[in-house]
């Protein structure tokens, strides 16, 4: 069994002070996940921003007051950071989850237009679909794609699924920069964002090899596995 669960989100008080302290804020102490987003043996997933216009903005496009929290595929304005116990790095992952809007001039911080699609809780009334923002709709994202692995290779363990979803995970080039080193980075997107083209199947392009087995020794093992580089020889390793 494979537990998705997100980071948490910060309070919109905290996230008032984007203007001046983003992204510093979410390295701060007073960002720390909330449980069970610590937990070692879940999958813990932060928010990233899928859009940076707003209605407004789309409305007003010559108005500058009108501006985004964060551009997209940067870290949401909301989401939390690790990392977990012993320095262990979380989230693991990161998808999308939400953005801020804000009126410069009454520092008024919307979400129209800059949330998930998701069901609603109105269901009854006629509303079956809403739009929200927060961690607690990027988490499903990767569910959905540690469920879709559950169809393609049926009898892979919990472990083989976290394994193929961080090595398919890439860090988006708008997250790359923001942060002075590679230890903040990991703390506020982890491993990245999935990347679901070659997730399933290979590519052309792009071949991923998994084997799933228990060790009857303790320790670390290499196994050489031949692979074709382009110069037509072969050679390769996997560790264990």
């Amino acid at each position: 069994m494979l537990f998705v669960v997100p980071t948490g989100n910060l309070r919109r008080d905290d996230v008032a002070q984007w203007h001046s302290a983003y992204p510093r804020y979410l390295q701060q102490k007073d960002s720390p996940l909330i449980d069970p987003a610590p937990a070692l043996n879940a999958l813990t997933v932060g928010s990233l921003a899928r859009y940076d216009q707003s209605r407004q903005s789309v409305r007003h496009p010559r108005d500058p007051a009108y501006r985004p929290a964060v551009r997209s595929n940067q870290p949401s304005p909301f989401t939390r950071a690790g990392p977990s116990v012993g320095g262990a790095t979380k989230p693991d992952l990161v998808d999308y989850g939400g953005n801020y809007s804000i009126d410069v001039r009454s520092r008024h911080l919307g979400q129209q237009s800059m949330g998930e699609l998701s069901t609603s809780r109105e269901f009854a009334s006629g509303r079956p679909f809403a739009e929200d923002v927060g961690t607690s709709f990027a988490a499903p994202h990767v569910a959905h794609a540690a469920a879709m692995l559950t169809v393609e290779f049926p009898d892979a363990s919990s472990d083989l699924c976290r394994a193929l979803l961080a090595c398919h995970a890439e860090i988006p080039d708008a997250c790359a920069a923001m942060f002075p080193d590679d230890s903040a980075l990991r703390n506020v997107v982890g491993y990245g964002l999935v990347n679901r083209s070659a997730l399933y199947r290979s590519l052309d392009h792009c071949v991923t090899l998994w084997a799933e087995a228990r060790s009857r020794t303790a320790g670390t093992t290499s196994t050489k596995c031949p692979y074709h580089r382009s110069s037509g020889k072969e050679a390769g390793e996997i560790g264990s």
